[in-house]
């Protein structure tokens, strides 16, 4: 079972919407350091897609930013179904997204944006409205619910909603009834349902596609919302449980050298403290005689 590839994107030369310049950096480390993800920039995240094997070998990247760049789309103002991006997530890819909605706006090299109008309709088919964009949560975190697939998935931790999918949204067309959505956590209004997040597979590959968490604003990000990012990308499929397996051995091995280290120097001393606690005793008795 071959073992998918993933990077991270990076650029500081490029816009960030949601995700604060602490989130996108604190991203950045956890993946680089903890599961060797390599990061790219508007550049090469263009090369990545450009070479990414066609439906075998899974290559996913996450954005430390939430706005795409111009680098990976054919046209910023009006991307298409061209878009190297849209054409990444149709061969069997991943892109794990945060923050403000998919091309809402396109990022360009100077750090300015342009806005796309409507553009994130090239990752969500079959939307019967436009996106709310209000500058204000849609749906408190308590009225979440986290569905089947998302509690499989390690999805735990609710957050309040700025992006909520329109209600009763299904982006299957037939005859393949693709793309397949995997709900991960949605909301029940009293006569339908809006999704929070989502996994859309444009290819009928089975969890790979186009990962939707935390719509909301992210200043900071916590640790704890970075580990269930983690776990969401690595729960999919057995080889990203082996690699959580694998990154949990390595941290055990390390923490029981640093037990058997700090026994080791307790053990030296314990023996150290008898001995001068014997020279004394042989002290006294030689005083006394």
């Amino acid at each position: 079972m071959s073992m998918p590839t993933f990077y991270v994107y990076y650029d500081e030369n490029y816009p960030s919407s949601w995700i604060g310049e602490k989130s996108s950096k604190k991203i950045v480390e956890y993946f680089t350091s903890k599961h060797e993800f390599k990061v790219v920039n508007a550049r090469e995240l263009r090369d990545v897609m450009s070479n990414a094997p066609r439906h075998f070998n899974e290559v996913v990247i996450l954005f430390s930013q939430d706005i795409i760049p111009d680098t990976v789309v054919d046209n910023p103002k009006t991307p298409t179904e061209n878009s190297l991006i849209k054409r990444f997530l149709n061969q069997s890819h991943t892109i794990v997204w945060i923050g403000d909605l998919p091309l809402f706006y396109v990022g360009l090299s100077n750090r300015e944006k342009v806005s796309t109008g409507e553009g994130y309709r090239l990752f969500y088919p079959g939307l019967p409205n436009p996106f709310e964009a209000p500058d204000n949560p849609i749906i408190r975190s308590q009225n979440i619910n986290i569905t089947y697939h998302g509690s499989l998935l390690g999805l735990t931790r609710r957050w309040d909603s700025w992006r909520p999918a329109p209600q009763n949204w299904s982006p299957a067309v037939p005859p393949l009834q693709r793309p397949v959505t995997y709900h991960l956590a949605q909301y029940y209004t009293g006569s339908g349902y809006r999704s929070i997040s989502h996994i859309i597979d444009y290819s009928g590959s089975g969890l790979r596609g186009f990962i939707r968490l935390y719509d909301c604003k992210l200043p900071d990000i916590s640790e704890e919302l970075i580990e269930q990012l983690s776990r969401v990308i690595f729960y999919r499929n057995p080889t990203g449980i082996m690699r959580i397996l694998a990154g949990m051995e390595v941290e055990l091995k390390k923490l029981r050298e640093e037990l058997e280290t700090g026994l080791k120097v307790t053990k030296d001393d314990t023996s150290r403290i008898e001995n001068y606690i014997k020279e004394a005793l042989n002290i006294l008795r030689k005083k006394q005689e």
